[in-house]
């Protein structure tokens, strides 16, 4: 660290599995996510057609009450089930009351599936260069009546569809806690700068949209450190009473 700036990642000699070596997709994570050069640093508001990628920023508070809204008004006009949300390699909710969809699935998801999905919000994925069948992908995100948000450190290539991307911060920049691949130890993540710009963690994006949409349950009031502690109490299968809503 000088002035405010991570200089360096490196890996913990003591570790007992890792032993001091960075896994090959981190060593350069500083210059390709943290501080790359086209970084999202504020929320951005969709201008052009979907694709484009023409967007204009706006404040937190314009577009989380925009979201707010428009995802309000799908739950009226069509119920829960028609926003999906999609992250990694699989969709949520997760509630056997609710639908859910394989991540594997989004193209027909998208263009098929009845009663049709009308929001879209992704989180820690990039589905139309991952998921299969990308034609199809692109042919739902591309529809005009699909309410698609966005949260990403750039503008990915399923972003250019969104009608928001809002910036979400990095590992190094808020508390979280991590299982791993390989070994049996969970890692916690505590942060080392202030957020880059205005982005903010995805799970507080999450508690300010649910506030403004109305969900009192204790998730959308319980911060990070102590989501992580009360993680490292409850263990890594389950969830503890109360953490989950329905739309």
């Amino acid at each position: 660290m000088r002035d405010g700036r991570v200089e360096e990642l490196t890996a913990d000699a003591d570790h007992p599995f890792t032993r001091g070596g960075l896994c090959p997709k981190v060593n350069r994570f500083l210059e390709d996510r943290t501080y790359q050069h086209d970084r999202l640093l504020r929320p951005l508001r969709r201008t052009g057609s979907k694709g484009a990628a023409e967007f204009e920023p706006v404040s937190w508070e314009v577009a989380l009450d925009e979201i707010a809204g428009r995802l309000g008004a799908v739950i009226d006009g069509s119920g829960g089930e028609a926003i999906t949300m999609g992250t990694g390699t699989g969709l949520l909710p997760e509630d056997p009351s609710t639908r859910s969809v394989n991540m594997v699935q989004l193209g027909r998801a998208l263009t098929g599936l009845e009663p049709p999905v009308r929001a879209l919000v992704v989180y820690s994925a990039n589905p139309a260069v991952t998921a299969p069948n990308q034609n199809l992908v692109r042919q739902g995100l591309g529809r005009d009546d699909l309410f698609t948000v966005v949260i990403d450190h750039v503008v990915t290539d399923t972003a250019r569809y969104a009608d928001y991307v809002l910036p979400a911060t990095t590992q190094v920049e808020h508390h979280d806690m991590m299982w791993s691949w390989g070994h049996t130890y969970l890692a916690r993540n505590e942060p080392a700068i202030d957020p880059v710009g205005e982005a903010l963690p995805n799970a507080e994006i999450f508690r300010r949209l649910g506030r403004r949409m109305g969900f009192a349950e204790p998730a959308f009031k319980t911060g990070d450190e102590e989501l992580v502690a009360g993680r490292a109490r409850w263990g890594t299968s389950g969830s503890p009473p109360g953490t989950r809503c329905r739309w």
